[in-house]
């Protein structure tokens, strides 16, 4: 049970990341910002590769839940699951699929990788389709509000998460861009 739970905070983690993230990104490349010992571009090729694999884990957490809901659960379960896929909140179970398992599978190509517009792109398409389903879905049932908020210190930990993995990442990624080409064919040479 926990490795499920850390299974799905980490993706949650990289995707309320990336939303809080891009916007920075797209005012530091419009005003054209430098940051100080920073590469701007590696930035956005690990926050991509961040989003990509965020995106594949959510893959692995939906096929978990669906496993879980479906074989292993009570009658009751299997209902839920099947009513939250063709019942009343059918788009915001849709829009959360295209949003986080579909968009990101245009960065496995490396021109999109490398893309801030990429990115932007993706971000546009989270934020129009979540206001689109929450107006759709909620708004008639009463419901105003955002479904699954999180409390401050929940927002702070999720950020933490992905400030370090994307650290990482654009660690990784500016360490093999520093190196020669020589240097890497001697090593495995």
């Amino acid at each position: 049970m926990y490795l499920y739970s850390l299974f799905s905070l980490i993706p949650n983690a990289i995707f309320t990341g990336t939303l809080i993230m891009v916007p920075c990104l797209l005012i530091i490349h419009l005003f054209k910002i430098r940051i100080f010992n920073i590469d701007k571009q590696v930035l956005v090729g690990s926050v991509n590769w961040v989003l990509l694999f965020a995106s594949v884990l959510y893959m692995l957490v939906l096929f978990i839940e669906v496993f879980k809901a479906y074989f292993l659960a009570g009658e009751y379960e299997q209902f839920a699951f099947s009513n939250r896929l063709t019942g009343p909140f059918w788009l915001y179970t849709m829009s959360g699929i295209v949003n986080y398992i579909l968009m990101p599978q245009l960065l496995w190509f490396k021109k999109f990788r490398n893309s801030i517009v990429t990115l932007s792109v993706i971000w546009s398409v989270w934020v129009i389709l979540w206001v689109v389903s929450t107006i759709i879905t909620f708004i008639p049932y009463g419901s105003v509000g955002i479904i699954g908020g999180f409390s401050g210190i929940d927002l702070l930990k999720r950020l933490l998460i992905y400030i370090v993995i994307v650290t990482v990442t654009y660690l990784i990624l500016n360490r093999r861009k520093m190196t020669p080409i020589s240097e890497t064919e001697n090593q495995y040479s």
